[in-house]
């Protein structure tokens, strides 16, 4: 489906195994495609994922169901075909929110899917 012959695909597909292997409970992932520009002259380029920058918000994604998002364009088709099932966990995001919310980092809920900012090639 992607570029197999590439060193990206050889090492997710290490990581994939790893995985397999351990079972973990979940996996999280950070997208830069969910910064979104914040109103403060405290944070330098509108980054929302930097602590460095007094960060005002994190998004965290509710969508148990994890829908894929098909947010790119121009790519062959086989890409628009790309299929994966897996299912989030409510116990993983409250884990998640009191973590961010343990270093003083402001959080919010979104349902959303996994755009092409989280898909491993």
């Amino acid at each position: 489906m992607f570029d197999e012959g590439s060193i990206a695909h050889a090492g997710w597909k290490t990581i994939g195994k790893r995985l397999r292997a351990e079972k973990p409970k979940g996996i999280v992932t950070v997208s830069a495609h969910w910064e979104n520009p914040v109103n403060s002259p405290d944070v330098i380029g509108g980054c929302t994922l930097c602590a460095f920058c007094s960060v005002e918000l994190i998004i965290v994604n509710v969508d148990s169901s994890n829908p894929l998002i098909y947010d790119f364009y121009g790519f062959p088709k086989h890409y628009y075909e790309q299929t994966f099932k897996s299912k989030g966990s409510q116990e993983l995001v409250n884990d998640i929110k009191a973590a961010l919310a343990e270093r003083k980092l402001s959080v919010t809920e979104e349902k959303r899917g996994l755009d092409h900012g989280v898909w491993g090639k």
